[in-house]
């Protein structure tokens, strides 16, 4: 009987020992995991200064931007009938009402910069730490530290901005950003470039046409590979790979080559004519005119199905002789817009794609095309009739640069 006692008391003594080394496990792995916990929330909060401060980036350079078109339209109004006036004086002998075109550029440029400098200035001076952003967490703020311009020395014809955001969370970590903006102005120029001459059928003669053009910046890229870009006329070539340029806005980009623009390209409002294309998931909100001219003898390629959603305005232009007849077939659009895909061909007797039964199409001449398509007046045959060529303000974006 006293065996059978000292066993159950062995048996209770090895249950408790039992328990606690549970509880003890208990404790060890309950602090651990408030340990990541905690761990986790910093680097959470961490994120979140990156993130406020990207917000931050975002809302100012497009506040900027918006300050140098209207800077730059109020110059172009400016000078356009000092032009005129110097036309009209080069016809008659002995004319002296009007001033040379080197003093017309250098005064543009002079008024450009000051102009700018001014409306840089005042963003600076009436920015606040938040700044209307609609942001839940209160602790989590962003500031505007540096925004200034700098006349480039080298070239008179450009001016640099700085800027500085830095981005604030909770925990009091802060990170700060900073951009550096180039904007240049060309010359305002008499008329001096060549257009197409006769019937124009192929993708070549179309990108060499704009490759002339003289208002096209060449081989500047107008979209930094972190999808930011900027307005004006570019003419590029080759492959472009730029990461979900979803705000691309305001531009006449031509490019003879391929664009990869990663997973997105939503929101387009642009004249984007290009020989391929990849996109990895859809493009929404279509609003611009979308191009797809390919390459002659059917080089163009579309790399992946793209599905098109469109707004009031949005078009897709597809010239089916500058690619395979499966690459177009990639192209998805919903019945209801198919009004807003239009097809061409060369050929006399076309093979249409499949998703082309419905959809208007076109023959004749590809300039034809591309006008109704953009709503440009690209005349075959003739001289254009403009007595100049005014210039278009372009800024290239630098990588931000995280601190």
């Amino acid at each position: 009987m006293e065996t059978h006692k000292k066993q159950q008391g062995y048996a209770l003594i090895f249950v408790l020992l039992l328990i606690i080394f549970i509880m003890i496990l208990s404790t060890v792995f309950m602090r651990g995991a408030i340990g990541n916990m905690k761990q986790e929330k910093i680097v959470d909060k961490s994120n979140l200064a990156f993130v406020v401060a990207e917000m931050g980036m975002d809302y100012y350079l497009q506040k900027i931007w918006n300050a140098e078109r209207v800077v730059f339209n109020d110059i172009k109004k400016k000078t356009e009938p000092k032009l005129d006036l110097y036309i009209t004086c080069s016809k008659t002998p002995n004319c002296t009402q009007s001033k040379s075109i080197n003093e017309i550029n250098n005064e543009a440029k002079l008024e450009y910069k000051k102009s700018l400098g001014n409306e840089i200035t005042a963003i600076k001076n009436s920015a606040t730490k938040r700044d209307d952003i609609n942001i839940n967490d209160k602790s989590i703020t962003f500031e505007l530290i540096e925004l200034n311009t700098v006349n480039e020395v080298e070239n008179k014809n450009q001016v640099g901005v700085n800027l500085e955001i830095k981005g604030t969370s909770s925990t009091e970590m802060k990170k700060s950003l900073r951009a550096n903006i180039t904007f240049t102005l060309d010359d305002f120029i008499l008329q001096d470039q060549s257009t197409p001459k006769g019937l124009i059928t192929k993708s070549k003669e179309m990108y060499d046409y704009f490759l002339n053009e003289k208002d096209f910046k060449k081989n500047i890229i107008p979209c930094s590979s972190n999808g930011k870009c900027i307005a004006g006329n570019y003419y590029t070539n080759g492959l472009i790979n730029t990461k979900n340029p979803n705000q691309l806005i305001g531009l006449i980009w031509i490019h003879d080559g391929m664009l990869n623009a990663g997973n997105n390209m939503n929101n387009m409002d642009s004249i984007l004519i290009v020989k391929s294309l990849k996109i990895e998931n859809n493009m929404n909100n279509l609003n611009g005119s979308l191009i797809l001219m390919g390459g002659n003898d059917r080089s163009g390629s579309i790399e992946s199905n793209i599905e098109i959603g469109f707004k009031s305005n949005g078009k897709v232009c597809i010239n089916i002789d500058g690619y395979r007849k499966e690459d177009i077939e990639k192209i998805k659009f919903s019945s209801i817009n198919k009004e807003r895909v239009l097809f061409y061909s060369s050929a006399i007797n076309p093979v249409w794609p499949t998703n082309a039964t419905s959809s208007p199409k076109y023959s004749g001449s590809l300039v034809n095309f591309l006008n109704v398509c953009t709503g440009l007046n690209i005349k075959e045959g003739t001289n254009t009739t403009d007595p100049y060529i005014t210039p278009y303000l372009f800024g290239s974006l630098t990588d931000v640069n995280y601190h």
